[in-house]
């Protein structure tokens, strides 16, 4: 029985038998290794002549025996025996130290086989604390695709180890173009990647392919990557963005908890679920003051677009503290986007901005104030911002949207149009909306310029704050089902997105 490959590059792995010595061989030639031949004998075993002086005195255990024992002709085992080699039937084992740097070359090596691939580079990654350290290969490509050109990135992972269930969901939150090549006790990751449609391979297969063959399946992987984007399984992903938020802000085990970066994903998740409209930016590489992302909501057959930032804090360090400094960044991202969209066309600038979003598990109130103060400051003669209200939709609120949406998921549908309405309506602050106890508390006890009537405004216009809580979402909910949902405009979700992707850029 031929032993697979990936057994052998285990670093557990140390076995004889026929054929093994051969592969080893085979794989070390190949630079993917280095062969290391052991001896091994018994503390006690029937085959060796001092059996009868074992039995009495000595343990089941297995001894590695060294160049050094073998000139002196003893061992001591652990048990304390002292064994003479002479009466002692040894036997060889072999066990095999992978380069696991080797293999990623070998995958980067006949990645730029595939004609539409101009580079792959390595790089790392993080999931949940988990870090894949230069284990990971960017892969470039160019091409067509139905008549149109394209370019795009994929990234192939490298797993050597095995993952806590965790970390595979956090993979499966991002949504990642990417794929996975499994190796030694990588492959133990198999049963999760299917359960979570993740595209993979195991090395081993992949190396014993024809050359030919390793390119087509190769570039298989590639493209089922490429098809991958943000509305990709979205269940599957709400549903853990929600898990991981509510079982995951603390550390569990050697598990870390879930970090800001994380936080962003469950955020653009959990609203793609219920909208189906958010853009998770990825701008902050180019060094640009972008917003964490953008969510457009079509209302009447026209899109309204919403910035939105998530804040994050550890449970014991709430609330999120907004600093001035990061006040007065965020205040540039309205002309920054603005800016952006007249590079696009001339005939696409942003006309207005629906409101800033702030998601977070509590904020205090005197920053959001601090906040649009400077905003106010910044957008005076500007009719653009036209008084955007500054909202902070707690964490949990937005959690309760999605189980919400995903228990009446059939009337959801039906009510989409209403559903969108009623959540425009709530971010524009209408008549019946209350604020949040701390923040009327925080209005009438703690400062009276934060009366409504002293809030900043542009213009002629007031910004106005306040806070989205269960309670509100709850109520927002029952108000789209009770009332008779208003003729369907169709949702135009994919050109929104391409609209709001080109912003990015």
């Amino acid at each position: 029985m031929t032993i697979p490959i990936d057994d052998i590059f285990d670093p557990s792995f140390q076995g004889n038998g026929p054929g093994i010595e051969d592969k080893l061989d085979e794989l070390e030639e190949a630079g993917l290794g280095s062969k290391e031949s052991v001896t091994l004998i018994e503390c006690t075993s029937r085959e060796d002549d001092d059996f009868e002086i074992a039995e009495m005195e000595g343990c089941e255990r297995t001894i590695e025996i060294s160049a050094a024992h073998q000139d002196e002709g003893v061992v001591t085992c652990d048990c304390g025996r002292q064994i003479d080699l002479e009466k002692k039937k040894s036997k060889t084992q072999f066990r095999f130290e992978t380069d696991f740097d080797e293999i990623r070359n070998h995958i980067q090596d006949k990645a730029k086989e595939i004609e539409a691939v101009f580079s792959a580079q390595k790089r790392s990654l993080t999931y949940l604390g988990c870090k894949f350290d230069g284990q990971v290969l960017r892969i470039n490509r160019q091409g067509f695709r139905d008549s149109e050109p394209i370019q795009d990135t994929v990234d192939a992972h490298l797993c050597t180890t095995r993952l806590s269930e965790p970390v595979v969901e956090t993979i499966k939150l991002y949504g990642r173009q990417a794929f996975f090549v499994l190796v030694g006790n990588g492959v133990g990751n198999r049963s999760y990647m299917e359960e979570l449609n993740l595209p993979f391979i195991e090395f081993g297969e992949l190396y014993q392919m024809e050359s030919d063959t390793q390119n087509e399946t190769l570039h298989h992987l590639i493209e089922s990557a490429s098809d991958i984007g943000d509305l990709t399984d979205l269940d599957t992903r709400a549903r853990i963005a929600a898990h991981l938020y509510e079982n995951h802000r603390e550390e569990v085990g050697d598990i870390d908890r879930i970090n800001e970066d994380v936080f962003e994903y469950i955020v653009n998740t959990l609203l793609n679920y219920c909208f189906r409209t958010s853009q998770l930016f990825g701008t902050t590489e180019s060094g640009l003051e972008f917003p964490d992302g953008t969510l457009c909501l079509q209302v009447d057959g026209s899109g309204r677009l919403y910035l939105w930032d998530a804040k994050y804090s550890i449970p014991e360090k709430e609330p999120y503290d907004l600093s001035a400094s990061d006040q007065r960044n965020m205040t540039k991202y309205p002309r920054l986007l603005r800016e952006n969209s007249e590079m696009i066309e001339e005939d696409f600038p942003i006309d207005s901005f629906a409101g800033f979003i702030f998601i977070a598990p509590r904020m205090d109130a005197s920053d959001l104030k601090g906040f649009a103060s400077k905003l106010a400051e910044q957008y005076s003669d500007d009719s653009y911002m036209n008084g955007a209200p500054i909202i902070q939709i707690r964490a949990d609120a937005l959690i309760e949207l999605y189980r919400a949406v995903r228990d009446n998921k059939s009337e959801a549908q039906k009510i989409q149009q209403a559903l969108r309405l009623e959540f425009d309506r709530l971010l524009q602050q209408d008549t019946d909306h209350i604020p949040e106890t701390e923040f009327r508390e925080y209005h009438e006890e703690k400062h009276d310029d934060m009366d409504p009537e002293n809030w900043p405004s542009l213009g002629s216009t007031e910004i106005t704050l306040f806070d989205v809580t269960v309670d509100d979402v709850e109520r927002l909910f029952e108000d789209a089902l009770a009332k008779k949902s208003p003729p369907q405009v169709g949702l135009d979700s994919e050109s929104l997105r391409e609209t709001m992707r080109r912003l990015d850029k």
